[in-house]
């Protein structure tokens, strides 16, 4: 009988320890097949961002731009707002839009919403004052107009002596 029962505890035992080994194997591949996710992830948004950054450092120095903030004309206004639903569409961003150096908008993606950009005021936000002062910015805050949470990627538009013009957004 002693023999039954001792033999029985050890194949219990040789099972209990079969399953932790099996589930401490299962719980390592968790962890590896989790950080893998979390690395890819991490390098699929930090592509994202880039694209994203390029738009308002490669429209930062177009000369348009620079037109219309220091000679603002209709015609200006209205080849930015194409240009800029063009650009925002092409880079899947919410929205491009021009501030001059007061803070008002003057072109944006959106013009054709009720909720446009154009003629807002956004001279109190962090992005915008930030760029003004330096070269970029960003920041992440809710849209006061869309009322959606985004981030802000901003850079300045400077004339030719250097003195900032306005935003690009």
């Amino acid at each position: 009988g002693l023999s039954i029962a001792a033999a029985i505890l050890l194949i219990a035992a040789g099972a209990a320890a079969g399953r932790a080994v099996f589930a401490k194997t299962a719980l390592e591949k968790m962890r590896q097949s989790s950080a893998f996710a979390t690395a890819s992830n991490a390098a699929a948004l930090q592509t994202k961002l880039q694209k994203f950054r390029l738009v308002p450092l490669a429209l930062s120095t177009d000369p348009e731009l620079l037109a219309a903030l220091e000679a603002p004309t209709e015609a200006l206004r209205s080849s930015l707002n194409l240009r800029f639903e063009d650009i925002a569409a092409a880079s899947d961003a919410a929205a491009v839009y021009l501030v001059d150096h007061t803070g008002v908008t003057f072109a944006a993606s959106d013009f054709r919403s009720s909720k446009s950009f154009v003629g807002q005021d956004y001279s109190f936000r962090r992005h915008f004052q930030r760029a003004l002062e330096g070269r970029e910015a960003e920041e992440f805050a809710i849209g006061t107009v869309s009322g959606e949470p985004g981030l802000y990627l901003s850079r300045s538009i400077a004339a030719q002596d250097g003195s900032p013009r306005g935003v690009i957004v």
